[in-house]
């Protein structure tokens, strides 16, 4: 069941940026992508695959510097006097999607998307 999760979360991304153009995505100053388990790590590659790279990669408590494809992690409240200038995309499963668009937007974040609500 969690692979077939996994591979469904993989097609809501490339929907999503097949869905998105470029030029929408490069409207935004930083696009975070908040997020930094399997589903995260695997969008930060679709990104670069797509050559966009005004990307970083946010969770919500650091824990530890590290960093992912070469990306390093930050705290999404780092990017607060940004926010109105972002596009934070929530790349987590079902069980922490809603938690997390809720402190997104406690932190003045207005520009949200979920990858599980993508529609075709």
């Amino acid at each position: 069941e969690l692979f077939f999760t996994f591979i469904e979360s993989i097609e809501s991304q490339v929907k999503f940026l097949k869905s998105i153009s470029k030029q929408e995505l490069k409207k935004y100053d930083k696009i975070i992508v908040y997020g930094a388990g399997k589903i995260g790590r695997e969008f930060i590659k679709l990104l670069m695959i797509y050559n966009i790279d005004n990307f970083f990669l946010a969770v919500t408590k650091k824990t530890e510097n590290k960093v992912i494809y070469g990306c390093t992690i930050h705290e999404l409240s780092e990017f607060k006097c940004m926010a109105p200038n972002c596009l934070v995309i929530v790349a987590v499963g079902l069980r922490y999607d809603k938690e997390m668009e809720d402190y997104a937007q406690s932190q003045g974040f207005e520009h949200i998307v979920k990858l599980e609500n993508i529609e075709e």
